[in-house]
């Protein structure tokens, strides 16, 4: 039963000693009268005092509580800053977990692709030595992937890309930029004995001399050698001084030999040192250096 707080008043005229009392009672009767006003739905009629102090609560009160009640609805709906900063620092800590992953599978990809070309590109010179009776010389200056495999008979359709060659800015290999046309080949040396090499002086190739840099190349490689720059980017180690086309130096990468002989091993890490190699001897890698 609600009662206004003026009955309140009324009995502290008639008990002056319970004056100070009443007074405080009728205050806390105002703020929870003001409270359920505010929060609590209205009583219907039938439960107003009889006394008929508190009127029937008319159809603009009930319009008035439902408007308080949908707008406070839609603020509980809205996020707090708090909860956008969480929610952008679990986006965060996600994206910092998947790019990563989304990276090394790309690279994984790319390895997969290079392995893959090379085995038709191996294909093609074996076939090409079926026909010729010897595989075939670099092309000119250039130590990539020959065009005579594709012309004037058509061993490949055409000569593959290496994918780690794309995008990057300028390093130098022999002397091509990676961003040239030729420079996005794969690394092809034929390898020939020094006997041999009067022969097919007007070619470009690895000649297998009995003593300095290039020596027991046949052992090692086999009569060619095709290689992918890899994930670092790089076909030799810039700072070995193998870059040159004259003989090369002391080998400091032992047991392989010279940086471009390291082969890639991707349990170093997706993006470690080497290069995706593959021979005559061997499908992967090459074989180690013996002095």
């Amino acid at each position: 039963m609600f009662c206004s707080h003026k009955t309140f008043i009324m009995f502290a005229k008639l008990f002056p000693i319970i004056n100070i009392k009443i007074h405080l009672l009728s205050f806390v009767f105002f703020v929870l009268s003001w409270l359920n006003n505010l929060f609590v739905t209205p009583l219907p009629a039938q439960f107003i005092c009889s006394t008929g102090i508190l009127p029937a609560y008319s159809l603009a009160d009930e319009t008035s509580t439902l408007q308080r009640r949908v707008k406070m609805k839609r603020e509980t709906l809205a996020f707090t800053l708090i909860e956008l900063l969480i929610v952008v620092a679990i986006i965060a800590i996600l994206a910092a977990i998947a790019v990563p992953n989304f990276l090394e599978a790309q690279t994984r990809s790319k390895v997969s692709r290079v392995k893959s070309d090379m085995r038709t590109i191996t294909t093609a010179l074996e076939s090409y030595d079926a026909v010729n009776n010897d595989y075939p010389p670099n092309d000119g200056v250039f130590f990539v992937t020959p065009t005579l495999l594709t012309t004037p008979i058509s061993f490949l359709t055409s000569r593959p890309i290496d994918p780690f060659t794309i995008g990057i800015e300028d390093p130098i290999r022999r002397g091509i930029p990676y961003r040239s046309d030729e420079g996005q080949h794969f690394t092809y040396w034929r390898i020939v004995t020094i006997q041999a090499y009067s022969s097919v002086r007007d070619t470009v190739v690895q000649v297998d001399f009995d003593a300095g840099g290039n020596r027991g190349a046949l052992k090692k490689y086999g009569k060619w050698y095709q290689s992918s720059i890899g994930p670092d980017g790089y076909l030799y180690d810039i700072n070995a001084g193998e870059g040159g086309s004259g003989v090369l130096p002391t080998p400091g990468f032992l047991p392989w030999g010279y940086s471009f002989d390291v082969p890639y091993d991707a349990t170093n890490g997706t993006q470690s040192f080497g290069n995706i190699i593959r021979t005559q001897v061997t499908a992967e890698g090459t074989m180690p250096y013996t002095p």
